[in-house]
């Protein structure tokens, strides 16, 4: 039997939001409840998409709205704890406001920032991968 034949999948989807500021292009990066620096993210409900979950939890951790770009979907995959496999797909969106309001009970910290000042915030280099691949595709819109 092979090693992922026992494992519990898990799926949550997110949106890496940024905004084109004068100063450049920025990304919103969240301290979590675990003192870990990310993006928004958690669990589908229901019978919702991808993008529909993405857009909720941004929205609930936030309250941030964003224009979602379907064309880029990305998934990362890792394991949360022993025997459990979580894939976490992606999406980008472009915010107008920099304006947002905190799901205190979540979120700790949030920070609109530069991609170096983001890059070096983020705690895990596969969230730092993901930066770097949406950096790069809306640098090439």
């Amino acid at each position: 039997m092979s090693k992922g034949a026992n494992m519990r999948k898990e799926l949550s989807c997110g949106i890496i939001a940024y905004h084109k500021h004068a100063d450049g292009l920025k990304f919103l990066v969240l301290k979590h409840g675990e003192g870990h620096w990310a993006f928004a993210k958690g669990h589908v409900e229901g019978q919702e998409s991808e993008m529909e979950t993405a857009m909720r939890e941004l929205r609930e951790e936030t309250g941030l709205i964003v224009k979602p770009d379907p064309n880029l979907r990305l998934v990362t995959n890792y394991e949360p704890k022993p025997g459990i496999s979580k894939d976490v797909v992606y999406f980008c969106g472009e915010a107008k406001s920099m304006d947002i309001k905190l799901q205190a009970e979540e979120i700790q910290e949030g920070q609109w920032l530069l991609f170096d000042e983001a890059h070096s915030l983020i705690t895990y280099p596969s969230d730092k991968e993901l930066l770097e691949e949406v950096y790069a595709y809306v640098l090439s819109l």
